[in-house]
Parts: structure tokens; C-alpha cells; sequence
């Protein structure tokens, strides 16, 4: 009754121009704005004026607004609040209401629903949405986590993964396990249940689809940084099993994914973007996942060059990892340039740069790493082949390419000439220069600096 009270004495018109100038404004919203606009029209009375809306000026209004709303820090801290207000919006005729509903932080309508009866009782369609809302209201605070959990969806999202005779479903599922895993108060929750467990026996099962378990790879790596050392050896392990496989089968001339071989190095590659997951892979066992790396990378295959650059660093503070571990990543890749058609690593390098351009930026992207490395660094100033097409702005077209091959590997060069001593340092000191006078900063620079 006091709903419709409220809408009775809604003035429409008026409504739909401050509505309008509420989603027009730039940038995000000021709170005094938020709170004022839904002091006079709550969240209850927009749904309703929704629900019975005759124009589509007034809903297309009002949705705006509401999405504006939910985008500022006001609007997140009432989202719980608006959770009441769940089934109708999913299932809405009105295009815009459906996409407000799909709207990556609202779900609303007119039932009492809890967000797990939508997700049991509801379509397939309500159901990927109502568990999406709980995912991205888990990672907003301790507190919404703790309603979500308590609302006990989690067990339904728990059963659509392991929903094997719905591949499309359990994909679905596993988009939002992987943007859980992003949050701290995400990963926590999957760390206390089985979903670790799970994961790993997705990997390791030759029998599961293949895309499921590139999808659990996924996932997997999200998670390394904040599980258990005992979990995370099996994650890893899992995964170099599953690269293993994948190589025995390309061996035997047999047929393999490559989608599902891609998966997993670019999983080893988010493993080892920090220090002591690039030491696992490089120190574990007598055949170290980071081999597969390594040797898919000299091959070469894109996600294999990829991988191997986080491995030595390129989106790490700290380039370098402990004396056996770099040993180690010298040593594997050394060994795979011995048995390449090329034979030094120099040549490796000017040969892979003489490729497509995507795989050219991935090769830049591993030098710059790798010139932080003396062994590297003498073997790229010994080729004066290499030297020359790395400074030569001519040959690279594209944005990130310039700004790896001479703002990276002039910058990489110079700083450690710097820093080494006798020969050594005067035999960097000289591909520094050659570099500098060649193309100086404003070369660079005139090429496009990566965006």
C-alpha cells in the first residue's frame, strides 16, 4: 500500500528531467547528488514508475539514471538494498529493463525472491545473472560477502560447474569463479571450500572437456598468489602434466588443442609474473614446468613467448630471481637454442624478430626482461645484425613495437653498461651508445611511445 501511495503522487514529468539530468552529467556523480535524487525518488519508487511505465523516454530516463547510480561509491554501498527487487527486471519485456537487469551490478524487479531461489528456480538465462550479481557484490566488502555466502548461492554455483551435460552453463560458471577469483574476499572463499580440489581435477582429467580445462587453468592462476603452498604445487603440477600431455600428443603427430595449450602457458605466464612462482616453475622437479615454456617459445608459438617474458620478469619491479633459478631459466633456454636451427640465442632473436608483427612485439616484450641479464646482454651486443634491426626505426611500424625495440632495449642496454665493470661493461657500454647516437630518445618518441 505505501508503494503505491508512493507512486501515486510521483510527478512523471517531473521525474523524467531529473532523471535525464542525473544520467547526463559528466563523469561520476556527486554523493550530495546521489543521495538527494533518491531521498526524493527511492529505489522502490523507480522500480514501480518502471513497472508501469507508458513511455519509453521514461524508461530509457530512469535506467540510465539508476545505472549512473550504481556506478558511483554512494550507489555500491546500497546495492545490497536493492537486492529485494530481483525477478521482474530479469525477465522484463523492455529491452533496456533486461539490460538493466544484465547490468554488471544490479538485478532488480518486484519479488521477494532471494538471489538463490532465482538461481535454483529460475531460466538458465535469470540464473547466469543471478549468480553474477552475487560475484561482483562478494567483492565489494566483507559485509556483502557475508550475505552472499549466507544466502547460500554458492553451492548453486558449486553445482553448475560440476554440471558436466551442460558444457554452455558450466563455461558460463566458470566466468564467474574467475571473476571471483580477482578479489581477495573472493579468493578467500574458494580457498575455503573445494573449489581448489576441483580445479586441479579438472586439469589433470584427460577425460573433461577441453575447454573446461583450459577454463580451470584460468582460474587456477588467479588464485596462486593467495593459496596454500601445498595447493599451489598442485596447481602448478597439474598444469605441466597437462602441457606435458599436449606435447607427447603434438610429438606422436596425434591431434591436440591448441586453445588448450595456449590456456595453459599463458596460466604458467600469470604464475611466474611474480618472483616465487617464476622460482617454482623454474626449480620444480627434474623436468621444470617453465621447460614447456621455454621450449614453446623458441618454436615459436606466440603464448609460449608471452609466457616466457613474465617468467623473466617483464611485469616485475624486481627483473631478477635468486642465483639457482636464474641458473636455471639461462641453462633452458640455452639448451633450446642448441637444438634450434639457429644455434645462438642472438641469431634466435633476429630471426624471431623477422616474423609477423605480433609475434615481433612478443619478442621485444622478452628482451627487455632478459637484457637485465649480463649472459643476454653480451649476446645481443655481439650480433651487430640484431643491434642494427632492433634501432632501426624504418622496420617497426607499430606503436608497441618502437617503444619496446628502442626505448626498452636502449634503456636496458645503458642502465646495465652502468652498472658492470672492465670489458664487460665497455662492450655493453658501446652497443649502448651505438644505440643512443643512432636513434636517440626523440626517435623514439617520434615513433609513438606504447599507449
Amino acid at each position: 500500500m505505501v508503494g503505491m501511495m508512493a507512486i501515486d503522487s510521483v510527478d512523471t514529468n517531473l521525474l523524467l528531467v531529473e532523471a535525464s539530468n542525473l544520467a547526463a552529467h559528466p563523469g561520476a556523480l556527486p554523493e550530495s547528488s546521489v543521495s538527494d535524487f533518491l531521498a526524493k525518488y527511492p529505489f522502490p519508487v523507480l522500480f514501480s514508475v518502471l513497472s508501469t511505465a507508458e513511455t519509453p523516454e521514461l524508461v530509457s530516463a530512469i535506467v540510465n539514471a539508476v545505472e549512473k547510480i550504481l556506478q558511483s561509491p554512494f550507489g555500491h554501498s546500497m546495492l545490497i538494498g536493492v537486492l529485494p527487487y530481483a525477478n521482474a527486471g530479469l525477465n522484463a519485456g523492455s529491452p533496456q529493463i533486461r539490460r538493466l537487469a544484465c547490468f554488471s551490478e544490479i538485478i532488480f524487479g518486484a519479488s521477494q525472491n532471494s538471489l538463490k531461489e532465482l538461481a535454483i528456480h529460475g531460466s538458465s538465462l535469470v540464473q547466469i545473472r543471478a549468480l553474477s550479481l552475487a560475484a561482483r557484490i562478494f567483492g565489494l566488502s566483507d559485509v556483502a560477502a557475508a550475505a552472499v555466502q549466507t544466502s547460500g548461492i554458492l553451492f548453486v554455483l558449486e553445482g553448475q560447474l560440476k554440471n558436466s551435460s551442460d558444457t554452455l552453463a558450466q563455461l558460463n560458471a566458470f566466468e564467474i569463479l574467475s571473476e571471483l577469483a580477482e578479489t581477495p574476499t573472493g579468493a578467500r572463499l574458494l580457498l575455503a571450500g573445494t573449489f581448489v580440489s576441483q580445479l586441479v581435477f579438472w586439469i589433470q582429467n584427460a577425460e573433461v572437456d577441453s575447454m573446461v580445462r583450459s577454463r580451470s587453468m584460468q582460474v587456477a592462476s588467479r588464485l596462486i598468489k593467495t593459496i596454500s603452498e601445498p595447493d599451489a604445487l598442485q596447481i602448478i603440477d597439474a598444469i605441466g602434466n597437462c602441457l606435458g600431455r599436449v606435447e607427447n600428443l603434438a610429438r606422436s603427430s596425434e591431434r591436440w588443442d591448441k586453445d588448450e595449450k595456449d590456456a595453459a602457458l599463458d596460466a604458467l605466464g600469470q604464475i611466474g609474473s611474480f618472483s616465487h612462482g617464476a622460482q617454482v616453475l623454474l626449480l620444480r622437479g627434474a623436468r621444470p614446468p617453465a621447460l614447456y615454456v621455454v621450449h614453446s617459445a623458441f618454436k615459436p608459438e606466440l603464448a609460449g613467448i608471452h609466457a616466457l617474458a613474465l617468467i623473466a620478469g617483464s611485469e616485475r619491479e624486481d627483473v631478477l630471481l635468486n642465483e639457482q633459478a636464474e641458473n636455471v631459466l639461462r641453462d633452458l633456454i640455452f639448451d633450446a637454442i642448441h637444438v634450434s636451427s639457429q644455434k645462438t640465442l642472438s641469431n634466435s632473436l633476429l630471426h624471431l624478430l623477422k616474423q609477423t608483427a605480433e609475434l615481433r612485439e612478443a619478442v621485444y616484450r622478452l628482451l627487455v626482461p632478459l637484457a637485465s641479464r649480463t649472459w643476454c646482454l653480451l649476446e645481443v651486443s655481439s650480433n651487430d645484425g640484431l643491434v642494427d634491426f632492433i634501432v632501426d626505426a624504418r622496420i617497426e611500424s607499430s606503436k608497441q613495437g618502437s617503444y619496446f625495440s628502442l626505448h626498452g632495449s636502449w634503456q636496458e642496454l645503458k642502465f646495465n653498461a652502468h652498472h658492470r665493470h672492465g670489458m664487460e661493461a665497455r662492450l655493453l657500454c658501446c652497443s649502448g651508445h651505438r644505440i643512443e647516437t643512432s636513434h636517440p630518445v626523440s626517435a623514439w618518441r617520434y615513433t609513438g611511445k606504447a599507449e
